[in-house]
């Protein structure tokens, strides 16, 4: 309860207007507000009325209904229109319907990269698993089938066949019933020593001969012959003592083949893809010139046309003084041919060494080696 102020009754709180005596209990904010209102033109009242927030407009139009007869002529009969705000008030809704979406589908898509992440290590955890888990054991049944075909081939005497399938189930089921004594025997076992033995031959390093080479029964020219080996034809050998490669034969016998008659398989691959082979060479001076004169064979297996020989000559110490170039006598040099080459230069007393390459006429490289 309230009293009036012009009466002193006591009234409600809520009342607007004074039931004792007609005193209108409007804020003198609102009621100075209304008066100054009253004198604005349409338009005005128009955007100052638009101005208010929806809690003044209601203060104000409850003042304005009041106070409206007592200001007469003033307010000029104009009464509040409302306001569209359905486009603001649309946006407001779509923006709080929209949050929810956009939370939802957040929601969504981290849910499906939780998954994906999940599904990938299990995937990861299983190939692990699959690449640690030690290889099943073979049926029972083979490795029995096995055996049986094993111990077959034993009865039968064809030992190389029953060494195999015993080292076939060793292999599946090691300490398998007496599957060691069986190879143990002293005819498997032959086979095995002859299988390992013939792995390691093909394991050995080889030479070649160079030509026609005597293979002999031991290290020395004073043992006897006992074969002779073509070019080109592989040797293997267990080591080199001196001079001397001891070498091990397909069958197992141990035989020997001086160093000078082969070559190492390096020099076996340059040879192969050689133009030429210098036989021989030597230079010399004499009446106030330097001669270089030898051989060379055709090895390529083709015609080569205008080959030259260079000769250079150095000092003791490596240093270069002049150099003297020419074709070899037989041109073209035909396949497995020899030819014989002479070049000469004015000589110069500091010539101490000399160097042999071999060319075409118009520059092109020629493979060569000398035997």
């Amino acid at each position: 309860m309230k009293k009036c102020p012009a009466c002193a009754e006591e009234i409600q709180d809520q009342a607007l207007k004074c039931r004792f005596c007609g005193e209108i209990l409007v804020d003198r904010h609102w009621r100075a507000f209304c008066e100054g209102f009253a004198r604005l033109t349409q338009e005005e009242k128009t955007k100052e009325y638009a101005k208010l927030s929806d809690e003044q407009r209601s203060a104000f139009e409850a003042a304005w209904q009041l106070l409206g007869s007592s200001l007469g002529e003033q307010s000029g009969g104009w009464r509040p229109q409302p306001i569209d705000r359905s486009g603001a008030d649309s946006r407001k809704k779509a923006g709080k319907r929209s949050s929810p979406l956009v939370v939802g589908c957040l929601a969504l898509l981290a849910l499906f990269v939780l998954l994906f992440i999940v599904a990938s290590f299990n995937r990861n955890a299983a190939r692990t698993q699959t690449a640690t888990q030690p290889a099943p054991e073979k049926p029972a049944r083979q490795v029995e089938g096995l055996y049986h075909l094993a111990k077959s081939a034993l009865d039968q005497g064809n030992y190389s066949r029953a060494e195999e399938l015993l080292r076939k189930v060793r292999q599946q089921q090691p300490g398998y019933r007496d599957i060691e004594e069986l190879l143990a025997l002293p005819e498997v076992k032959k086979v095995t020593d002859e299988r390992v033995r013939k792995r390691r031959y093909q394991l050995l390093p080889s030479v070649f001969p160079k030509r026609q080479a005597n293979i002999r029964s031991g290290p020395g020219t004073e043992n006897r012959i006992v074969r002779q080996a073509q070019p080109g034809e592989r040797l293997r050998y267990e080591e080199k003592e001196g001079e001397w490669y001891k070498l091990q034969s397909e069958g197992g016998d141990t035989e020997w083949v001086h160093e000078s008659v082969v070559m190492t398989q390096a020099e076996q691959q340059i040879h192969a893809s050689a133009d030429l082979q210098l036989l021989s060479w030597n230079w010399s001076t004499q009446y106030s010139f330097a001669t270089a004169e030898g051989r060379v064979k055709n090895v390529s297996g083709r015609s080569l046309e205008n080959v030259e020989a260079v000769i250079e000559w150095h000092t003791s110490s490596g240093s270069f003084i002049t150099s003297a170039d020419c074709l070899i006598e037989y041109n073209p040099i035909l396949p497995s041919q020899t030819s014989p080459f002479r070049c000469s230069t004015r000589a110069n007393p500091a010539m101490q060494t000399a160097r042999i390459d071999f060319k075409t006429l118009f520059g092109g490289s020629l493979e060569w080696f000398k035997e």
